[in-house]
């Protein structure tokens, strides 16, 4: 079968390639580009759950988790504001209502969770964007 290359990139010393059928691989890489700020795993994430899936369903599911996911530097803004007087806004953004609240009212936990949060905010944001993803699939494979 003929492959190509679709997708590389090099972040922290690691390497990421992604090889797809000359078929789809177009369609794809178009769909997938036209999410801006797409990390390297989930770009890794959304190869694997398209695999099965039709051009159209792609497309679905790109527009879907586009409209849903969060940007790891909204987060870090949004924390950030922690210092402020605003504790807790990154939390609410990424759908933690209850841990938002608590951090509104404590001050960010005395500012120590705002500094926790600040240096995890890609782990916490790549968490909630993996998390509708699934969900973003579930609806695309329940619409067949």
């Amino acid at each position: 079968m003929d492959k190509k290359l679709v997708w590389s990139t090099g972040t922290a010393g690691l390497f990421f390639v992604i090889y797809q059928d000359n078929q789809t691989a177009t369609a794809m890489t178009q769909d997938f580009l036209m999410i801006p700020g797409l990390q390297p795993e989930e770009m890794m994430m959304l190869q694997g759950a398209t695999k099965d899936m039709t051009e159209n369903q792609q497309r679905q599911l790109v527009m879907l988790y586009q409209s849903k996911r969060r940007d790891p530097t909204l987060t870090l803004i949004l924390a950030l504001l922690g210092f402020v007087g605003v504790a807790g806004v990154h939390r609410f953004v990424l759908g933690h209502i209850w841990m938002g609240l608590l951090y509104f009212f404590t001050g960010g936990l005395l500012l120590i969770g705002t500094i926790v949060d600040l240096i995890n905010h890609k782990r916490i944001t790549n968490k909630y964007n993996r998390e509708k993803l699934f969900e973003c699939v579930h609806m695309v494979r329940m619409a067949r």
